[in-house]
């Protein structure tokens, strides 16, 4: 319990999530053996944990099964010193001896896209920006966890991407919630609103009327957009979709 709410609060120190948001994460996806920790005179000061999020699509239907690196996170005063290097490291080692194929995450920022690569990760991951469609459309309909992971998968067949499982949209959800968001499906596709932004958008422009002109994510072809996530352990082209990443 006292290792729980060190962790937790080097996670709001860092972020700044309210504590909704990181007992949500705890709630549906912590475990000890899933989280990477550094000490130094017992008290944590550097952690990241794996979430298992289901699995890596390749474009010829095969998968295998991946994990997210999520929330890497150094106190402020230990920074420099290598700390988030060997909690990364370590993740990536534990990911495999677990059985995970593929390794994938988010960097927070630019920068970070460098830190990474040095680790041997490498971008496959890309987006494109858009304002989801002003026109007048019908109401978006909230669909359960289960009836959005059917949708996506269905336009996302035939392209390299994550199929997040059941217990990773559903903490999607409940973030949204937070947010009054939601899943949604309308207009021949499905969209996941957080917030002022749209987490996901496939299958056309439109989002809704209650969601209208805000901005979106969503794939891209060859050589659009900007780089998203990046990957270990898998051999894709950088023209893959992650989806839900959760920041």
């Amino acid at each position: 319990m006292e290792d729980t709410l060190e962790l937790k609060a080097l996670w709001q120190t860092v972020f700044g999530d309210p504590p909704e948001v990181i007992d949500a994460y705890f709630s549906a996806f912590y475990s000890p053996e899933l989280c990477v920790e550094e000490r130094s005179d017992g008290h944590v000061v550097s952690a990241c944990y794996l979430m298992p999020l289901g699995d890596l699509v390749f474009p010829d239907g095969s998968r295998e099964r991946c994990a997210s690196v999520y929330a890497l996170a150094t106190a402020p005063e230990r920074r420099g010193r290598g700390a988030a290097t060997r909690v990364t490291e370590e993740a990536v080692k534990r990911a495999e001896e677990k059985g995970f194929s593929s390794v994938i995450l988010h960097p927070a920022t630019e920068k970070l896209f460098g830190f990474y690569k040095k680790r041997g990760f490498r971008t496959a991951f890309r987006t494109r920006g858009l304002l989801t469609g002003r026109e007048r459309t019908a109401d978006p309909e909230r669909v359960s966890p289960a009836e959005y992971r059917a949708l996506r998968e269905a336009l996302l067949a035939g392209k390299l991407h994550v199929d997040h499982d059941e217990r990773s949209l559903k903490f999607q959800e409940t973030l949204c919630s937070l947010a009054g968001g939601g899943l949604f499906r309308t207009d021949g596709g499905c969209f996941i609103a957080e917030g002022s932004e749209i987490k996901e958008l496939l299958g056309g422009s439109a989002a809704g009327t209650a969601f209208s002109g805000l901005p979106a994510r969503a794939p891209c072809g060859d050589d659009e957009g900007i780089p998203f996530g990046m990957i270990y352990g898998a051999k894709p082209a950088e023209d893959g979709w992650m989806g839900p990443v959760f920041d």
